[in-house]
């Protein structure tokens, strides 16, 4: 296992995430938008900062074919994008149903 490897693709995973946690509460706190589009919002900026912080810091030097690069990576994380963001609208559905449901005693 490649250590130095493993802590620049660390690095450039937390980067991502602090975008896309900061992104959503701005638009959560400023923007009129749906739940479900701020997702989508905050989850394509993330796939954006992680394919240029991996091509540019984390595979520098790496050679290969760079649409065949862009192809795979962006086909790969906005499918999974995807799939994440539709189980946590899920997630907040049922929670709301339960919450719903429920009197103030309970």
């Amino acid at each position: 296992m490649n250590i130095k490897l493993l802590l620049k693709t660390s690095s450039v995973s937390i980067l991502g995430c602090l975008v896309d946690i900061c992104t959503l509460f701005l638009l959560h706190k400023y923007s009129p938008i749906s739940v479900t589009s701020q997702l989508y919002i905050s989850s394509i900026l993330r796939i954006i900062v992680l394919f240029i912080g991996h091509s540019l810091y984390t595979f520098k030097g790496y050679s290969g074919n760079f649409i065949s690069k862009c192809i795979k990576f962006f086909a790969w994380e906005i499918s999974f994008m995807i799939l994440i963001v539709n189980i946590v609208i899920f997630i907040k559905n049922m929670i709301y149903n339960y919450l719903k449901n429920k009197t103030d005693k309970e």
